[in-house]
């Protein structure tokens, strides 16, 4: 294999019970972009993944919807009820490295949330959604200007 001095490897994965979501992500998304950088013409990844979740009430306290439009020109949206009137939700926006592009704080008073995209170059983005700091999803979606 060849040495990269960006990019160190271990001869033995971690445990996933040992990881923690964030660091899982930032791990796979490393991965992603190590294999778009260096433009392998295939990639193939299988691993049975055991869900672990602490605590699944957290779940119950937002309905919400995926982010749209999908492709984004201009802004994303995102519909969203929080059944929990206590509850503190988050949306934070990461790029392909990894790096916090943008957080967005979910009140309990509107339904409905809308994140300019004019500052973000066209390109591949994360965003996870989060209930009182535990993070509940991760999904992607697409930048076009």
């Amino acid at each position: 294999m060849k040495s990269n001095p960006f990019l160190s490897f271990s001869k033995k994965p971690p445990q996933l019970s040992s990881l923690s979501t964030k660091s899982l992500t930032k791990q796979i998304l490393i991965a992603l972009v190590f294999f778009m950088a260096f433009s392998y013409s295939s990639f193939s990844y299988s691993q049975n993944l055991q869900t672990i979740s602490s605590n699944t009430n957290e779940v119950d306290k937002i309905e919400i919807t995926e982010a749209y439009p999908n492709p984004a020109t201009y802004y994303i949206q995102f519909d969203y009820r929080m059944t929990d009137r206590n509850s503190e939700g988050k949306i934070t926006v990461y790029n392909l490295l990894g790096s916090v592009v943008g957080e967005h704080r979910l009140n309990n008073y509107d339904n409905r949330i809308q994140i300019s995209v004019d500052n973000l170059k066209a390109g591949i983005y994360f965003y996870t959604i989060s209930i009182n700091n535990k993070s509940l999803i991760t999904k992607k979606f697409i930048v076009k200007h």
